[in-house]
């Protein structure tokens, strides 16, 4: 969340204690705005819509690539996707107003007719778009009434017009390869950090719990890292690899958009855990598609990469 006034900070703290995964950077800098666009999937602007959207037409580069962005004013009572509605746009806004008893202003046609987005697909099977300009297409088709084959996945939940078979014009594909009337979701491959305190216990069984209930494929996971030895009993359990990291190794992680760490990571001077082991194992060019999750003393963290 970036604040445009002081009493935008105010909302900012009534917002950031409702949210899960939500940061306050600050009041309105350009440094800030640059950090929010280049780590976040989400950006919350407390500020006029019209201000909101002179930020997006300065740092805005690529749909699917930026984040989403969100104008809320500062008295919370209008909660407005300006950029990527259907890339959390939609969702954050519901989010903001949920939490501070406002209004979410939604004019995408998608929801207004009771469609779930593609876009939501894409999340829900940790992959990417092929080529995000075929959209438009496959948008126009199933407002129109039509339906999507499914290949190579089960639709999820809440996908009536994803069908397992049928007489269909367009065919989404969970893979590589797509023809002119397919579109193709390239599946990221997984690797999970693990972050756990002295005390953690069951942790085989519970961190492919949390993996579970945030949607994670562990037919997909290809690894478990961490800096304690301990998370290797998930790896074994699951007969996958395990990378044992140091803490100067994750320190040295050459990546600036990292959650903030626990008051005791910091005093030891450690940068993170869960999503630094997971980017590491991961490699060159792996985004966190999973931020940490916090389970009491562990937390559980996803990061992807796209084989090429």
């Amino acid at each position: 969340m970036i604040a445009g006034s002081k009493k935008g900070i105010e909302l900012a703290k009534v917002v950031n204690r409702s949210l899960e995964h939500s940061y306050f950077l600050g009041e309105y800098s350009e440094e800030v705005v640059r950090q929010a666009f280049k780590c976040f999937d989400g950006v919350i602007l407390i500020m006029s819509f019209s201000g909101a959207v002179r930020v997006v037409c300065k740092y805005s580069t690529k749909k699917g690539e930026d984040p989403a962005v969100v104008a809320v004013d500062s008295s919370g009572k209008f909660a407005i996707p300006v950029v990527n509605s259907h890339w959390g746009g939609n969702e954050l806004a519901s989010l903001v107003a949920n939490s501070v008893g406002g209004s979410a202003i939604l004019n995408t046609q998608a929801e207004e007719v009771g469609i779930r987005p593609l876009e939501h697909l894409a999340k829900l099977l940790y992959a990417k778009f092929e080529d995000v300009g075929k959209l438009a297409k496959v948008y126009s088709h199933v407002l129109d009434g039509g339906i999507l084959c499914a290949e190579n996945f089960d639709p999820p939940s809440g996908f009536d017009y994803v069908v397992t078979r049928g007489n269909c014009s367009f065919t989404v594909k969970l893979g590589r390869g797509c023809k002119e009337d397919e579109l193709c979701l390239i599946p990221y491959e997984l690797f999970v950090g693990v972050g756990l305190k002295d005390e953690a216990r069951d942790i085989e069984d519970r961190v492919p719990g949390i993996l579970a209930q945030y949607g994670v494929p562990l037919s997909r996971v290809k690894g478990i890292a961490s800096i304690k030895e301990r998370a290797k009993s998930v790896a074994d359990k699951l007969n996958l690899p395990f990378r044992l990291f140091s803490v100067d190794e994750l320190n040295s992680l050459d990546h600036d958009c990292l959650s903030p760490p626990s008051d005791k990571l910091r005093e030891e001077g450690i940068r993170g855990v869960a999503e630094a082991s997971a980017l590491m194992m991961a490699g060159k060019g792996a985004r966190l598609l999973l931020r940490k999750v916090k389970a009491h003393d562990l937390t559980v963290a996803v990061a992807g990469v796209v084989d090429v």
